[in-house]
């Protein structure tokens, strides 16, 4: 890298690099010929590493050079790209590498395109930073409390259309100006801290820097949810690097042409109409197969819709693991804020006697979902213990049908859980039965004693004699 270039890393300006870097990245940048130098890569990535370029990424072919022979003497690689640092990535967000045709040349030209793509309707999702506002949850109860609809289905997509409405029109009132907010309790407390300090301005100071935390871990919390990096934790402050994440993703996803039945590709902003005309492509047995009949009717009779820009272009037909959350933009942080259950999975040997037991709040939509954890949660016990023959038993008799050899039942809103049981138990010889449990004190017990925040050891030796006197009646 020259000397202008240096000036740019070391003083933060924006730097967008597009030539010939005659080297590959990853092994897959290259087709043919001998196998690529690790060294030669390793070297390449250093640089990158170094320099803090990011790929931008491409649209069109994937390789740039080829030697222009045939047969076993073919080789191709993308030796041409264009990379920027964070600033070059945040000054141009809608930064776009073309990859045109190769006429006269053995490279194909590689067009930057910085003009802002074609605006497409993003659907509705349930943001995680309304979690931690009170307001969410009264919106959120006070449209669950509404009535309205003729059917179970039809009620509950009539709640949930309300929810999303109410939700989107606090959400604007909001956080529609969360920079503006950051940027005004900033000025606020440096003055606070540049003039005369007092009783008085120490606490308006400490009640201005709550708030400004709380708009930081909210501001995380947004892009942190658009980057799609969930092994990430919260608590850096590096909002930055999340948007400029999320960037990168929607560049990545966004599809400018799609290929139509006839072999012609078919360009922006037509390729809505591509889809939309194409008819449904459902399959009405799978979904018969699949969802009760009265979930079924429901999708069977919803318009065709699609989405894209942000979770790119999405259009196919439902699978078991469809859920209406899902469908409705309503994702894991809307119930995670919104329903809890507790279970207490037991384990006991031949003599009746308990050798391990486990217990846990989860949130879940329905007493199904939550006993269908309570299960695999008792699978992977049995596992761990080294059990491989085991009878485990439920008082819920719809799912221990479905948990039985050779069973067709099905119920979409669990279906995860059902894949993972199956999964664990593929190679151990699990029963799965039903018993008429007439009380379930010892579940009651844990729930009264969580709620007050009592905790207490999982090891059977060190139980209260009350829970372990419940969980004897129980068992």
């Amino acid at each position: 890298m020259g000397s202008d270039q240096g000036y740019f890393l070391l003083y933060g300006w924006p730097l967008v690099l597009s030539e010939d870097f005659n080297d590959i990245a990853v092994a897959k940048e290259k087709f043919g010929g001998r196998n690529p130098s690790c060294a030669r890569i390793s070297a390449f990535n250093d640089f990158l590493n170094d320099c803090a370029l990011i790929d931008l990424g491409f649209k069109g072919h994937p390789f740039t050079w080829r030697n222009n022979r045939v047969g076993s003497d073919a080789m191709m690689e993308c030796l041409d790209k264009a990379y920027a640092n964070i600033e070059g990535r945040g000054a141009f967000p809608q930064a776009m590498v073309f990859h045109d045709s190769a006429i006269g040349s053995d490279h194909c030209p590689i067009r930057l395109n910085l003009e802002e793509p074609l605006k497409i309707y993003r659907p509705f999702r349930f943001e995680s930073m309304w979690t931690v506002e009170e307001d969410c949850e009264g919106i959120v109860k006070a449209n669950w409390a509404s009535e309205g609809g003729n059917s179970n289905i039809s009620r509950v997509v009539q709640k949930l259309v309300r929810c999303k409405r109410d939700l989107q029109a606090w959400h604007k009132g909001k956080f529609s100006k969360m920079k503006d907010q950051i940027a005004t309790l900033k000025c606020k407390i440096e003055a606070i801290q540049g003039g005369h300090y007092s009783l008085a301005s120490k606490i308006e100071e400490e009640d201005l820097t709550a708030k400004l935390n709380k708009l930081w871990e909210q501001e995380e919390m947004y892009w942190h949810q658009r980057s799609r990096l969930n092994y990430l934790k919260f608590g850096d402050r590096h909002s930055r690097f999340f948007h400029i994440t999320a960037t990168q993703r929607r560049q990545r996803n966004l599809i400018l042409r799609l290929k139509n039945d006839k072999e012609e590709w078919i360009n922006s902003p037509r390729v809505s109409d591509l889809l939309l005309d194409g008819g449904r492509l459902w399959d009405e047995e799978k979904i018969d197969s699949l969802f009760p009949w009265e979930v079924g009717i429901a999708i069977k009779s919803t318009p065709i819709s699609w989405s894209g820009g942000e979770d790119k272009l999405t259009w196919q037909k439902p699978n078991a693991k469809v859920t209406l959350k899902r469908a409705l933009g309503f994702h894991g942080e809307f119930l995670a804020a919104t329903c809890s259950q507790i279970n207490v999975p037991a384990l006991r040997d031949d003599n009746g006697s308990v050798v391990e037991i486990n217990h846990g709040r989860i949130r879940v939509s329905s007493a199904l979902a939550a006993e269908a954890w309570a299960i695999r949660i008792a699978v992977s016990m049995a596992l761990a213990g080294g059990k491989k023959d085991a009878m485990i038993e439920s008082d819920c008799q719809p799912l221990v049908n479905m948990l039985q050899p050779k069973s067709v039942l099905k119920n979409w809103t669990i279906q995860a859980f059902l894949d993972d049981i199956f999964s664990f138990s593929a190679n151990s010889n699990f029963v799965f039965s039903w018993c008429n449990r007439q009380a379930n004190r010892c579940a009651n017990w844990i729930a009264c004693n969580s709620r007050l925040g009592v905790g207490f050891p999982l090891a059977p030796c060190n139980l209260p004699d009350e829970l372990r006197s419940l969980i004897r009646l129980d068992l």
